[in-house]
């Protein structure tokens, strides 16, 4: 497809063609977004035409969108990522096209107004150390002096001790960040709280020992109870011993209720405290740090 690029840096505009990738079914809403994005940008609504040119270029490649584009974000100040879209226009034009000059002189432009931030560890090797710069893993990165948006920035290095120190990097600042990096932080271990382990332990035993009593008390309540029903009839007993010994059998089959509670109880309550007896300790700190020093523009050590 053919689409039109109008490129503006500043006030002026100028129009060439682009030729993008072969038509597909998105051609025609890329080319509408295209036209919309060029809209706000007449208007000056920058902020917003941005991401309508994105949304056109991921619909349909063109490298007049992309132009575009790069226009939008050196405008809103986004030095880095309008460079790195000019080096892409520049490297997909043919030698022969005379939007050539005016690519290369945006990408010299912006290479002096990106700023650069460089990354560095302390200890290089300190094995599986991560670094992010604004939520990105740097990887094989850290070192290199890479050009980044102006704007605020952070670095951090998830799994160790460490906070994330924010910083403000203006058009054209250099700044490099010691990273200094210790032990990563221990794992959650599980740990044993013996004083609750020796209390369950304590119930447990009075458990067994109470429901033993209860058990014993319960087959003795059954003799008596049988015994004094052989003397007795309906209610009635033929003698005081054989009344006695109905009372006893009541007595003593409520001891059996009582210790059978006290043994199901210390039970239940030292079951729970020994299943509750290993904890998760918090994770230990190791001494890391991040320090930044900002240097001024040019200035890098």
């Amino acid at each position: 497809m053919l689409r039109m690029a109008f490129v503006s840096a500043g006030a002026a505009v100028c129009m060439t063609s682009a030729t993008g990738f072969a038509d597909t079914s998105e051609s025609a809403p890329a080319e509408a977004l295209f036209l919309e994005g060029r809209e706000r940008v007449e208007a000056g609504d920058w902020a917003n035409a941005c991401p309508i040119f994105v949304e056109s270029n991921r619909l349909d490649f063109a490298l007049g969108t992309l132009m575009n584009l790069a226009a939008c974000e050196e405008h809103v100040g986004r030095f880095a990522t309008a460079w790195a879209q000019y080096r892409e226009v520049l490297d997909s034009l043919p030698r022969t096209d005379d939007r050539r000059s005016f690519v290369a002189e945006s990408v010299a432009r912006l290479e002096r107004l990106a700023p650069r931030l460089t990354v560095v560890l302390a200890v290089p090797s300190v094995a599986g150390t991560i670094v992010l710069r604004d939520g990105v893993d740097l990887g094989g990165s850290i070192g290199a002096d890479l050009p980044v948006d102006p704007g605020e920035h952070s670095i951090v290095a998830p799994g160790r001790f460490t906070r994330p120190y924010a910083f403000t990097l203006s058009a054209g600042q250099r700044l490099r960040v010691r990273a200094e990096v210790g032990e990563a932080i221990l794992p959650d271990v599980a740990r044993i709280d013996s004083g609750r382990r020796t209390a369950a332990w304590i119930l447990g035993a009075v458990s067994v020992g109470a429901l033993s009593v209860g058990a014993a008390l319960g087959v003795r309540a059954l003799a008596d109870r049988s015994a004094s029903d052989a003397l007795c009839s309906k209610g009635v007993c033929r003698d005081q011993a054989a009344l006695d010994m109905y009372d006893t059998a009541k007595s003593t089959a409520l001891g059996a209720d009582v210790a059978l509670a006290v043994g199901a109880a210390s039970l239940a309550v030292g079951g729970y405290l020994l299943a509750s007896s290993t904890l998760t300790a918090q994770p230990q700190a190791a001494a890391v740090s991040i320090r930044v020093t900002p240097s001024g523009i040019g200035v890098a050590w």
